[in-house]
């Protein structure tokens, strides 16, 4: 009873996280942290003294303390410190004193404390919580279903009431479906997620089902179809969030989250079409399926289109990249304190560049991240990107039947690490918490019986 109810309070805190447009204000994105905290550790408490969980446990929590040690770390201000940031020095002629911080301004990195373990939170309650298939399709199903629920929100919101304002946000793109967020490009983000998240339900519901969907002899009609409801309903829900991906205009997230769908989807299509017995049928159903992807392409993409082949490479963040790499030359080891880059940065900004506004993101989180954590950046990037590799390799190797998830899991990490390289949909709390979820349920699903056994499940 009481992991069924923390698996409910998982998915509604999750929800919280995306809503109020992706938690992109202050008390929105404290409020869920502090929910997933809690959520985390009841997820601890439900697993229980569970020998399978101790490895994901500790791994977290070291993560999670060393970055937490490392911010603190960048906010002490010592006297005398040769880790200081320059800037300090300065302040200290002209108000006669001495002494620094490695960050440009402590009180705002301690104030990211937060927002970056709460992903780590998120992740480890979906793995400690989806220790089992069955209690990992409830999560998975939840995720799924939250996604498709925020796609089909959208695309009612564009199309019949497109000057609502959510949360009284300030800006508003009526031309393109954004859904509950801010602007196309993090929706284009999120609904690549969740159409990832709904092609993993798909093929983990044909797992389960072949047994009991060969219906009535002799029925027609709707009663024919009865035993198809479920993948039906999946069905839809699964293209609503590629309708909503492709109305979001977003050159980047089209092309990436198109490009994420390809491998689980020829999994998914090689591992079905070869049960059909005959040869015809099989190119068939490979030319319907191409021919239909490309339509939907052709009719639903044509404004993400025009927009790529209007704007083309003509874009400011690379003026962005130049100047954020020029910062990040003169802070190469501490950096300047994690989330000062809106501190930082203008004095950077080039002439040449323009003077149309101060961006508070660099549009590349890669960048952005080593500005303000420095060196040990790559080193937690290193240490994430093996362990989630260990973990769905794992998975594909032994879980032979739920092998689609873990290709699922490998498939929103590149979409997530390729558009994170022009953009920051990782900075944005709902995406990351939605995201980390995902992972976690995965990660779950790819150690389960792994210690089992039978050395394939």
């Amino acid at each position: 009873m009481i992991p069924g109810v923390v698996r409910f309070v998982f998915i509604i805190a999750a929800a919280i996280s995306i809503i109020p447009l992706g938690s992109t204000r202050p008390e929105f994105l404290y409020f869920s942290c502090i929910l997933q905290g809690i959520v985390f550790c009841s997820a601890v408490a439900a697993a229980g003294d569970a020998r399978q969980s101790r490895p994901i446990l500790l791994a977290l929590l070291g993560i999670i303390a060393s970055a937490a040690l490392y911010l603190i770390f960048q906010s002490l201000f010592l006297p005398a410190s040769p880790f200081a940031n320059p800037a300090w020095a300065i302040v200290a002629v002209a108000q006669s004193g001495s002494g620094g911080a490695i960050s440009v301004a402590p009180d705002v990195t301690m104030r990211s404390l937060p927002a970056l373990i709460a992903p780590f939170f998120a992740f480890g309650s979906a793995a400690l919580l989806s220790r089992d298939d069955e209690k990992a399709l409830r999560i998975w199903r939840g995720l799924a279903l939250l996604g498709a629920a925020v796609a089909l929100f959208g695309l009612v919101r564009h199309a019949a009431f497109p000057d609502l304002r959510l949360f009284g946000q300030v800006y508003l793109d009526r031309a393109d479906v954004t859904s509950v967020f801010v602007n196309r490009n993090n929706a284009a983000t999120f609904f690549g997620l969740a159409s990832l998240a709904g092609l993993g339900w798909l093929a983990w519901h044909r797992t389960r089902g072949d047994r009991r969907r060969a219906g009535r002899p002799g029925a027609t009609g709707l009663i024919r179809l009865a035993p198809h409801s479920g993948t039906i309903a999946i069905c839809l829900g699964f293209l609503s969030t590629i309708l909503a991906l492709l109305l979001t205009r977003s050159r980047a997230g089209v092309l990436l989250s198109a490009l994420a769908l390809l491998l689980p989807i020829a999994f998914f299509l090689a591992a079905n079409i070869r049960r059909l017995a005959d040869r015809r049928t099989q190119w068939l159903a490979v030319g319907g399926t191409v021919a239909a992807a490309i339509v939907a392409v052709a009719v639903l993409g044509q404004r993400t289109i025009l927009r790529a082949e209007l704007i083309g490479t003509n874009d400011e963040r690379f003026c962005l990249y130049r100047e954020t790499l020029a910062a990040i030359r003169d802070h190469p080891l501490f950096g300047t304190g994690f989330g000062t880059f809106d501190d930082v940065f203008p004095a950077y900004r080039l002439a040449q560049c323009g003077i149309y506004g101060l961006p508070e993101r660099a549009h590349n989180s890669y960048l952005e991240a080593y500005l303000g954590l420095g060196l040990p950046f790559l080193l937690l990037l290193a240490v994430c990107l093996a362990a989630l590799l260990g973990i769905y390799w794992n998975g594909l190797t032994q879980r032979r039947r739920l092998r689609p998830i873990p290709i699922v899991c490998l498939s929103a990490l590149g979409l997530m690490l390729a558009h994170s390289a022009v953009d920051f949909p990782i900075q944005i709390h709902g995406i990351a918490i939605y995201f980390a979820a995902l992972l976690g349920c995965g990660a779950g699903v790819s150690l389960a019986r792994s210690q089992a056994p039978s050395p394939r499940s």
